[in-house]
C-alpha cells in the first residue's frame, strides 16, 4: 500500500497534545515527516521521540508573531 503523503512535510501547531497529536500520528502514519510547534515542550519532544526522525519539535507560540514567521522559513 502506497503512503498518501511520503516525501511531505507537515506543520502541525498545537501538535503536542489532543487533536494536533491525532493529527501528527495519522500524518506520520501516511509518511509525512511532522514539525511539532507546540508550547508544551515534554509532550512535544516526547512524541517527536516516539516518532523518531521523522518528526521534530519546535517551542512555538502562534500568538507572537515572530515565531510564527520564523517558523515560516523552515
Amino acid at each position: 500500500m502506497a503512503l498518501k503523503l511520503e516525501g511531505e512535510i507537515a506543520v502541525i501547531t498545537g501538535g503536542a497534545s489532543g487533536i494536533g497529536e491525532a493529527t501528527v500520528t495519522k500524518f506520520f502514519a501516511e509518511g509525512a515527516e511532522c514539525v511539532i510547534a507546540d508550547m508544551q515542550a515534554d509532550r512535544g519532544m516526547a512524541l517527536a521521540s516516539k516518532h523518531g526522525g521523522s518528526a521534530i519539535f519546535i517551542r512555538t507560540d502562534v500568538c507572537i508573531e515572530e515565531q510564527v514567521r520564523w517558523r515560516s522559513t523552515l
